[in-house]
């Protein structure tokens, strides 16, 4: 008896040690595979700033215009234009495999004509430093688009990160991190306590809530002088 229970719980500690490890490689999978959608993403950025005068994609192109109409809906949100431009073939590299949804079949909608909330990663909101003092909420320079040379750190400065979306029903990746909504699109350590982050100078890399958290002074002049980290999402 003394022998079998020896055997039972041997078993067990290796069932255990097996489930761990499995679990502990189907993450680092998830976290390669989005780090891979935001190299894809970064391509597309680029070849898009190419094509229009060196100038970034905002999140949501025209939507505050007051001297104009804004663009049509499938030209509007940063994943549309993206698609329906021809810069991106497939809608799944607009999904991180660790948040829901992981992919677009199970999102159930197109990011090409969907005018909701667009579940994918999320885009930082900013204004240029010219563009400081005005009210950040209905500053329509947000929504147009940026000269990648008023970034004047590349390197630190990114673009896309993993997102949350607390608002939506069940909670979901989010379209955009925006400093006025602290409690809604907050950004996801989802990855080993660290979020993976698209920077303007086209590398990706996985940062730390001390990274995020410290953004608030440093690169105020790109969130309208308000404290960029807002909300940050732990597991």
């Amino acid at each position: 008896m003394i022998e079998l229970l020896i055997v039972v719980s041997i078993s067990a500690i290796l069932a255990a040690l097996i489930f761990s490890g499995v679990a502990s490689m189907s993450k680092r999978a998830q976290a390669a595979k989005c780090i891979s959608n935001l190299r894809g993403l970064g391509t597309a950025l680029g070849a898009y700033a190419a094509d229009h005068r060196n100038m970034l994609l905002p999140r949501s192109l025209g939507l505050y215009r007051t001297t104009e109409a804004p663009e049509p809906i499938g030209l509007r949100a940063w994943p549309a234009r993206l698609l329906n431009l021809g810069y991106i073939e497939s809608e799944d590299i607009f999904y991180c495999p660790a948040s829901f949804p992981r992919n677009a079949k199970e999102a159930n909608h197109s990011l090409a004509t969907d005018i909701g909330p667009f579940r994918t990663y999320g885009m930082r909101i900013w204004v240029t430093p010219s563009e400081i003092g005005r009210s950040f909420t209905s500053n329509p320079q947000r929504e147009e688009h940026k000269p990648l040379h008023a970034i004047e750190k590349p390197s630190d400065f990114f673009i896309l990160t993993d997102s949350h979306w607390a608002k939506l029903a069940p909670p979901s990746q989010g379209y955009g991190i925006n400093p006025d909504i602290p409690k809604e699109q907050m950004i996801d350590l989802r990855h080993f306590e660290r979020a993976n982050s698209l920077f303007a100078d086209g590398h990706v890399e996985a940062k730390d809530q001390e990274y995020y958290e410290s953004l608030g002074e440093s690169q105020k002049a790109y969130t309208g002088g308000k404290v960029y980290s807002f909300g940050v999402l732990t597991h």
